[in-house]
């Protein structure tokens, strides 16, 4: 059995972090920077860093935007600090002085840890 205000908990702190951590503004990736490493835990912090390393780099040279949804989630397995959850998530995005859109969907499997009260990101993998 699950306790549902932990589950409603866990849904919308992680939901809340997916969408900080992967959407960003090529006018402002230091936002995107600080308000993440605040959302993510263990192994998800190198992680982090490997993938928004090359982000930094290239999106201010292609003007790029990214905004994510998370449209749908459901939490697959709660124990104590730890969680994983299915996510839907939706991103759109512009590149370039054209504004030319981009746009992805996929299937998330996200472990979240819970850290002095807050749930945090530790893991993200395709499903």
């Amino acid at each position: 059995f699950m306790d549902a205000g932990e589950t409603a908990a866990v849904i919308g702190q992680v939901t809340s972090a997916i969408t900080t951590v992967y959407s960003y503004d090529y006018r402002d990736l230091a936002a995107t920077d600080n308000a993440a490493r605040g959302l993510v835990t263990g192994k998800f912090v190198d992680e982090f860093e490997r993938v928004f390393g090359p982000v930094k780099q290239l999106a201010p040279q292609q003007q790029a935007v990214l905004h994510t949804t998370v449209p749908a989630a459901g939490v697959i397995l709660m124990q104590g600090d730890q969680a994983r959850l299915l996510m839907m998530v939706d991103q759109t995005g512009t590149r370039g002085p054209g504004q030319e859109p981009t746009g992805a969907t996929a299937r998330l499997i996200v472990d979240a840890q819970k850290v002095d009260g807050r749930w945090k990101i530790a893991w993200v993998s395709p499903e």
